[in-house]
């Protein structure tokens, strides 16, 4: 699979590249004066930093043309931003005390249930996207038809992903960033930056973040 003479695709990575560099930016060196004291956040905040990473892998993982390894990560990096911001808002002290000996609910109960903090009042919610995608994204992560297909060829095996769906990893990466980004931020007090990242977020869900208004699918 070759992308590097795609005008598209070129700039839509550039752009998820450059919004990667930014997000790590604007983070570096954030406090969170409640972090040491409150358990509840603490582990919000775990999940949300794991969901930031794979939102790193999954640029770098295009970037060196792993695609198929960077769409089997956007089912685990969504579901840390279902968990981060459940444990934040809607587990149980019960459930906090607990940790790590507990069961999560389905990620539709997490997702339904968890109310958004009042920065992301006009972002996407969690339980639209994840019912707009959970089937596709499992079928990624586990080895389902999206993964298979795309490895078959007459002549052998070859990945050959469709430009759309590299573009959709690159969104998805686009997106996580800024909502853990977001919930980070809104942690630490830092609202000015909260409202900075959902702006971004928005915007890349509209698809008027990048020069080609390539947003995440609806």
């Amino acid at each position: 699979m070759k992308f590097d003479e795609d005008i598209d695709f070129s700039e839509a990575l550039d752009n998820s590249i450059e919004l990667s560099d930014w997000v790590a930016e604007k983070l570096c060196g954030l406090r969170i004066p409640e972090l040491p004291n409150q358990k509840r956040l603490q582990l919000s905040m775990a999940f949300q930093h794991l969901a930031f990473e794979h939102a790193q892998a999954i640029v770098i993982l295009v970037d060196n043309e792993l695609v198929g390894s960077a769409l089997a990560l956007i089912r685990p990096m969504f579901e840390a931003i279902i968990r981060g911001v459940w444990l934040r808002y809607s587990a149980s002290d019960e459930v906090i005390e607990n940790f790590p000996k507990i069961k999560f609910p389905s990620p539709s109960e997490m997702a339904g249930n968890s109310p958004q903090s009042f920065s992301q009042s006009d972002s996407p919610p969690l339980s639209s996207l994840k019912e707009r995608w959970w089937k596709t994204l499992c079928g990624y992560t586990h080895g389902g038809e999206e993964q298979i297909c795309a490895r078959l060829c007459e002549t052998g095996l070859k990945e050959s992903f469709e430009k759309d769906h590299v573009i959709s990893a690159l969104r998805w990466s686009e997106m996580i960033h800024c909502y853990s980004g977001l919930e980070m931020a809104d942690a630490a007090g830092n609202n000015e930056l909260a409202q900075l990242l959902s702006d971004r977020m928005i915007a890349i869900d509209s698809g008027t973040d990048d020069p080609k208004n390539c947003g995440v699918p609806k």
